[in-house]
């Protein structure tokens, strides 16, 4: 039988998902381009056009 989880090894487990979960949430909704591109598609209207259009613009706004 395989032994469980001891207490140090759950605490590394847990902070590798968290540093993970904090990776995604930035990239997907707290980045600059993602908020660039939310607003974009408020102004400007969110339908397939839109959203293409705000990832274009927003992309040549990084540089």
């Amino acid at each position: 039988m395989k032994k469980p989880f001891n207490n140090n090894q759950k605490i590394l487990l847990f902070g590798i998902a968290s540093v993970f979960v904090m990776f995604l949430l930035y990239q997907l909704f707290l980045s600059p381009y993602a908020q660039c591109v939310d607003g974009y598609k408020k102004r400007y209207g969110s339908g397939e056009i839109g959203t293409s259009n705000a990832k274009v613009f927003c992309g040549s706004q990084r540089r």
